[in-house]
């Protein structure tokens, strides 16, 4: 019965940490169609790369956020500045394709 109880407090833990640390998801989807890399910016802090033909998931603060998508080998702009609202424990989307 600890076990139980300690699994659906743990489960229960896990599934609101967002909650707690404020946070949400923000997906970046590189359909680029010159085969580059991007660089991702939110908030102008750099969170990563996406290769060509990829998605990723990036945990970022919830609430709005400046997103940069630029290319990884220049950092010259792929797509425009684009302010996200990222919902608490939810998620938003974002492709580009230069």
């Amino acid at each position: 019965m600890k076990k139980l109880v300690f699994a659906l407090l743990f489960i229960a833990f896990y599934s609101c940490s967002c909650f707690f640390q404020n946070e949400g998801t923000l997906t970046i989807y590189n359909e680029s169609k010159s085969g580059g890399t991007y660089k991702i910016e939110v908030d102008n802090i750099n969170y990563g790369d996406v290769g060509p033909g990829q998605s990723k998931d990036f945990t970022v603060p919830a609430g709005d956020r400046i997103v940069a998508i630029k290319f990884a080998h220049n950092g010259q702009l792929a797509c425009q500045y684009v302010v996200v609202n990222i919902p608490l424990c939810g998620s938003r989307g974002l492709s580009c394709d230069q």
